[in-house]
Parts: C-alpha cells; sequence; structure tokens
C-alpha cells in the first residue's frame, strides 16, 4: 500500500545509526521501575512493571534485550512504527544481544523488525514488502473446506525470507507463539516456535502439514495467525514441539490485593510435548495474546540480567449512543433493594434490545467474545509485568477491522509517533533530557 505524505518523509529521514549506548538505557529503565514502585505502594492494584529483578550494573555489562509484540489483526502495523522509534530514539544499543517475540500479527512484526535490526533490509522495504493491497486479500479464499486459510501470510513471509537466504527462526533470533491442541489426549498447550530452548523450524522427518511437508517459518507465522473459526488450523502429526506451561500465581487473576507477589524462578516451565497423533496449531492469542510469559521464561532471561520491551495494543473502541444507553442502564450501581429487583428484571428487556441493532449479529457477538477473552488474558500478562523487567509501551491504535489493509501507512505512523512520544517521557523522567 503507498505510504501517506507524512510517513515517507518519516522514512526518507530515517537514521538509527546513532545508538544508545546499555548505560544510558538502564538508567532509563532503573528510574522507570523506581516511580512504578512507588505508585504500586500507593496503590496495590496498580498494573505498572516493577523490574523487581532489574540489575542496572549486569545489564550495562551483558546487554540482553527482548522485544515483545503484541497479536492484534491489522492493528498490528503499528509494531513497524513501534520498532523505528526505539531504534531512532537510541533505545537499541549497539552490539546488544537482540531477540524477538511475537503473537499473531505480532509474529509477523518480530519478523520484520529482525530483517531490520539485522540489516538486511531497510524500513521502507519492509513496509513496502508486508503491506499489502486489498485487492490481495482474495488469496485468503478456498472455498474447498474453509473460506479463509491464512495462505497468504505464509506465502508473503516464506517469499521475502527465501530471497535473503535465511531459512529457520534461530537466524532471525525470533519465537512465534501457537496454540497446539493435541487432539488424542483432548488438551491444549502453548506452543514455542524458534531458537533453543524452543523448537526451531524445520520439522520435515516428523511434521506433514496441511499445505505441504514441512514447518517452515511462513507456516510458523501463519499458524500463529490462524484465529480459530476463521482461519485454517494448521494440522502436525507424531511431531515433538516445545511447549510452556505458566506456573502459579501467574494464571490467577489480578488485583492481588495488599502484596506483591514475586516468587523465584521463571513465570513459566519449558516443556517437551511429543504429539502421538494428530495436533492441531492456531492463534496463539487465545492463550498469550502479549507473551511476555515466554521471553520471561527463557534461560538466557534468568540467567542475565535481561530487559524487556513489551509493545502492548490498547483498541480505541466507538461505542453508539444506544450501546453506550443500555451499559449505562444495565451496570447502574443498585443502592437499594427495588433499584437491584427492578435492575434484575429490566435486564432481560436490555437483552432483547441488543438485537434491535444492526451490529448485534452473529458475527459481531463472536467478535465480542474473542474481545472478552483477550482482555482477560491482557490482565493477567499486565499482572505478569510485575515481575519482570519490562518496559511497557501502550499504543493507542484505532479500532481497525481485519479488512481493512488499507489503513496500514496510518497505523505505522501512529505506532511511530506515540511511541516517541512515550520514549521522551521516559528520558525526561530520567533526567537525561
Amino acid at each position: 500500500m503507498p505510504a501517506p505524505a507524512k510517513l515517507k518523509e518519516i522514512f526518507h529521514s530515517f537514521n538509527p545509526a546513532a545508538r544508545g549506548d546499555k548505560k544510558t538505557i538502564s538508567q532509563i529503565a532503573n528510574k522507570y521501575f523506581e516511580e512504578n514502585q512507588k505508585k504500586l505502594k500507593e496503590n496495590p492494584a496498580s498494573q505498572g512493571p516493577t523490574g523487581l529483578c532489574f540489575d542496572p550494573d549486569s545489564f550495562s555489562k551483558n546487554g540482553n534485550l527482548s522485544i515483545v509484540f503484541e497479536g492484534g489483526g491489522m492493528k498490528g502495523y503499528v509494531h513497524l512504527g513501534a520498532f523505528m522509534a526505539l531504534l531512532e530514539e537510541g533505545m537499541i544499543p549497539e552490539g546488544c544481544h537482540l531477540w524477538f517475540y511475537g503473537t499473531s500479527a505480532g509474529s509477523i512484526a518480530a519478523v520484520a523488525s529482525s530483517l531490520i535490526a539485522s540489516g538486511k533490509m531497510g524500513v521502507q522495504e519492509v513496509y513496502d514488502k508486508f503491506a499489502f493491497h486489498p485487492a490481495y486479500l482474495i488469496f485468503f479464499l478456498n472455498f474447498g473446506y474453509n473460506p479463509f486459510n491464512g495462505r497468504l501470510i505464509r506465502w508473503r513471509v516464506d517469499s521475502i525470507l527465501k530471497k535473503k537466504g535465511i531459512k529457520t527462526l534461530s537466524e532471525l533470533r525470533v519465537a512465534v507463539t501457537s496454540v497446539l491442541y493435541d487432539v488424542q489426549k483432548k488438551q491444549s498447550y502453548l506452543a514455542v516456535f524458534g531458537p533453543k530452548p524452543f523448537s526451531d523450524v524445520h520439522l520435515e522427518k516428523v511434521d506433514p502439514w496441511r499445505f505441504g511437508k514441512g514447518l517452515t517459518v511462513g507456516k510458523a507465522v501463519q499458524s500463529s495467525s490462524a484465529m480459530p473459526g476463521l482461519f485454517t488450523a494448521g494440522v502436525i502429526s507424531n511431531a515433538k514441539v516445545t511447549i510452556l506451561k505458566p506456573r502459579a500465581p501467574y494464571e490467577s487473576r489480578v488485583p492481588y490485593g495488599k502484596r506483591i507477589l514475586a516468587e523465584p524462578g521463571p513465570p513459566g516451565l519449558i516443556e517437551n510435548c511429543e504429539v502421538k497423533g494428530i495436533g492441531l496449531l492456531t492463534d496463539g492469542g487465545t492463550k498469550a495474546n502479549l507473551p511476555t510469559i515466554v521471553a520471561l521464561s527463557t534461560p538466557r532471561y534468568r540467567k542475565e540480567a535481561d530487559l524487556v520491551y513489551a509493545i502492548n495494543i490498547e483498541v480505541e473502541k466507538k461505542e453508539t449512543r444506544l450501546r453506550e444507553l443500555l451499559e449505562k442502564l444495565r451496570y447502574s450501581n443498585p443502592r437499594t433493594r427495588i433499584v437491584r429487583f427492578l435492575k434484575n428484571i429490566f435486564d432481560a428487556s436490555i437483552q432483547t434490545l441488543y438485537l434491535l441493532h444492526i451490529r448485534n449479529n452473529f458475527v459481531w457477538t463472536m467478535k465480542r467474545t474473542i474481545d472478552s477473552m483477550m482482555e482477560e488474558i491482557a490482565e493477567r500478562g499486565n499482572a505478569l509485568c510485575m515481575h519482570g523487567n519490562i518496559i511497557r509501551l501502550d499504543i493507542h491504535a484505532p479500532d481497525v477491522s481485519l479488512w481493512r489493509p488499507d489503513k496500514a501507512g496510518e497505523l505505522v505512523l501512529e505506532g511511530y509517533l506515540q511511541t516517541k512520544k512515550q520514549i521522551k517521557e521516559l528520558k525526561k523522567l530520567a533526567g537525561i533530557i
């Protein structure tokens, strides 16, 4: 898609050469965590990352840095702008060990960002290759057994990497999350493909895939983006896959009350899972839409003082006046028994009124269900941020549907500008500017 005029100017003037140093970034992170710890003491239910195990001296020496990208459909284009801002503002120091983690649209962003960081592609080229024209949506179609299969995602990723001579996720330093459903055991797991200790591609000998033999990088990304009920799941059989099992209390919801839960050890346990029979790979967003748990559970994080940038997408939802009115009526705070009694009766009437609105059809109901599920996962993910050395950058993205790739340029620009603004606030807090 053609980029907006302002974005073209940014591409033209983009200069990531002025890389920051580890000591400066360590200073920014340390001050950020100190402020969040103060807020937590004032309000125990606050969700800010506290960096309870952050060691500035160790990070200045080792310089391990991870970037985690959240899933979000077309809204995932904001990640490219966010990564550009991190480079331009010197938040990725020269000579650091850089790792990328992503789910769904975030997995595509992780691959694209890795290509930029390694110098194999420029930001303009990445935008041109990964932002596709709306007419290409027809390639999603597969009328044989499922209206959509996500094949376009795989084609795009694999064709780009083939030209660059890249075959595995280890070469990219990218970890991609999917949900593995073991048909025989009737259990689901969070599967992770990427550099050790996770399963890397290829798996030709053990992994016949529905669209051809061998699990390529594109297929791993496709499976991570396969929204259940919409895109076709990847099918594997008799395969050995790495899974991650969350540990308590990370599975519990927040707030935690008046105490900080900071148990030692990783929040997730990395295990090998052998699928004897058929297994399905679907969208990793149903278990870890912002996969900070994966970044925090890797041995490289636990052995050395790592720092994680979590790019979190906050969706700006536009509610209709009817919807706002009904929500106010339904969730009004009852102060008397009479009001509570009337409210319970009125609830049933409101459910009927919902059906009068044109948006309240089957598709809308499915979307709301997915949204509520994602909100719960995000809530759990935000609680997890308290325990890791995470700098969370929140991008407020417009509620762009899955079928609007023409909005790619606007989203990249939004991610770039908002991230730049937040980084400047972090630098002011640390007294650098």
